[in-house]
């Protein structure tokens, strides 16, 4: 947990925007193609 918590305490805010990005990429990816199979 505390290495986690030095990772949060970064300010290397670019990062986080960047990998929220993806995921958040990912998982729209992943809802139209499930909607799409249905």
């Amino acid at each position: 947990m505390h290495v986690l918590s030095n990772f949060l305490d970064t300010k290397d805010k670019a990062f986080w925007r960047a990998l929220l990005g993806v995921v958040s990429l990912g998982v729209s990816i992943g809802l139209a193609a499930l909607i799409l199979q249905l």
